[in-house]
């Protein structure tokens, strides 16, 4: 569905390291809706961490620290308004996803600024896989992409 053109167990090398650069994750977590709860929500939060190398006392760790968002997402928002059904979790870990995207782009823009090559780890699923799991493909990934 998502062909790159290149095999999916290929290797790149990672060629020199810079002399200076900053190391930068992101990572979120969520809390899912429960029909069953007197009160439905959902709640989305991303954070950033980093390590400098090369550049002794570097601010852009702190900075990088402080660099968070979140989002309470209210029933409104979590019910199909075509068939009034809840929607699927993915929709939910999506949007964190797509948070931690926004904080890893906001760190390289910072990282750039700081005169440092930003290299960034990023773990679980990546939003073009899961939209696999969509019921209106075409309708998600405008939306979610």
């Amino acid at each position: 569905l998502f062909d790159a053109g290149e095999p999916i167990n290929r290797q790149f090398p990672f060629g020199q390291e810079p002399d200076r650069y900053a190391l930068v994750a992101a990572d979120g977590s969520q809390i899912l809706p429960d029909r069953h709860k007197p009160f439905v929500f959902a709640y989305v939060q991303a954070g950033c961490a980093g390590l400098v190398y090369g550049k002794p006392h570097q601010p852009l760790v702190e900075q990088l620290r402080h660099l968070r968002l979140s989002r309470l997402i209210e029933e409104s928002e979590l019910f199909d308004e075509s068939t009034g059904e809840l929607k699927p979790p993915t929709e939910v870990v999506n949007q964190r996803d797509l948070m931690e995207i926004e904080l890893m782009a906001q760190a390289c823009r910072m990282a750039r600024g700081a005169d440092l090559q930003p290299v960034l780890v990023a773990d679980g699923s990546l939003v073009p896989f899961a939209l696999l799991t969509s019921r209106n493909l075409a309708y998600d990934a405008e939306r979610l992409l």
